[in-house]
């Protein structure tokens, strides 16, 4: 009951922000952006997604091997598709993160490894998007806005460090129940990444890359639209894509629909260019994510295929017992 009244209220917010966004903005303005699109910047923003996942992939795959584990990367990736891919069709883009923490569960390795793996890839990747908005906001925002978000940023800093040092951790208490001794194990998975500070900082680089190429996509998406550096400069995108993608994470939306495509819209108008120019920008990233999302869904489909052949056919996995060798041979 309880989950249903959360999604209606998504839905609400949802649909509600999108029916003020579609009277705020011509709807007529929005669609002219494509009857000119430049193919060249398009290409480049799309040749940039295409590393995206492999990037991801990989971040994943070093905080596993730094919690003793040692899955493989084309398993992984393909597993990072199909969860991107459930995301874009769940309610909530924690669905795909499920599906990841199921699957490497499935490979034999610990539940609790496994979430804390994918919940600390969330965590660095918020934390990279929040220093880029934090450097970009340097440059182009007042003092007095900056000043509140270095506080933010440096409590959490300082609520990471605390809550994974090795004093805290040694006094949490051995809970063996399956629920109630969840969070502590995680938090005891966080405590050996620190004790591989060249695999921990891997994983921050990479996130770094990750979240500085989602700034690049947006600013080859913009100029594909002809939305022109003397209307957005860098740096203004380097403080706004940031915070755009940081509204779109907060849960109070189904997968950001109508939080994002508002953001868009309001810091575009904000930074000299128009509401219009942000809403076009924001469907271009929207529908692309969807199209890159099926490749994701080619794959469960050829997982489930597979499972039932499996099931159909439960020998075809054994494998066949060697056949005697005759003497004559």
């Amino acid at each position: 009951m309880v989950a249903r009244l959360l999604l209606g209220a998504k839905l609400i917010v949802s649909v509600g922000l999108l029916v003020i966004l579609f009277r705020w903005i011509d709807f007529r303005d929005v669609v002219q952006k494509y009857r000119n699109l430049h193919w060249g910047w398009l290409i480049l923003g799309l040749a940039i997604l295409q590393t995206q996942s492999m990037i991801s992939t990989l971040k994943w795959l070093v905080l596993l091997k730094a919690d003793g584990e040692r899955p493989r990367f084309l398993f992984l990736w393909k597993t990072y598709l199909i969860g991107n891919f459930l995301s874009l069709f769940l309610p909530t883009s924690f669905g795909g993160d499920a599906y990841r923490v199921w699957a490497v569960n499935k490979t034999g390795a610990k539940m609790s490894k496994s979430a804390a793996s994918v919940l600390f890839d969330r965590i660095t990747g918020a934390f990279a998007l929040f220093t880029l908005g934090l450097i970009g906001a340097t440059l182009v925002l007042d003092r007095n806005v900056v000043i509140p978000m270095a506080c933010v940023y440096v409590a959490g800093l300082l609520g990471m460090v605390i809550f994974t040092s090795d004093a805290v951790v040694a006094r949490l208490p051995q809970v063996k129940h399956k629920v109630f001794g969840f969070p502590f194990r995680i938090l005891r998975s966080f405590n050996l990444y620190r004790h591989s500070p060249g695999k921990l900082a891997t994983a921050f680089a990479l996130s770094a890359l990750f979240q500085t190429n989602v700034v690049l996509i947006v600013v080859c998406y913009a100029r594909a639209l002809h939305v022109t550096s003397d209307a957005l400069s860098f740096n203004e995108l380097l403080t706004s894509v940031p915070l755009i993608y940081l509204t779109e994470m907060l849960p109070i939306s189904i997968n950001g629909i109508g939080v994002r495509d508002s953001a868009f819209a309001f810091f575009f108008e904000r930074m000299g260019g128009t509401a219009a120019q942000g809403l076009a920008v924001s469907l271009l990233i929207i529908v692309i994510r969807y199209i890159k999302g099926f490749a994701g869904g080619f794959l469960l489909l050829q997982s489930v295929l597979a499972g039932r052949r499996a099931a159909r056919n439960p020998g075809a996995l054994e494998p066949k017992p060697n056949r005697p060798v005759s003497p004559a041979s």
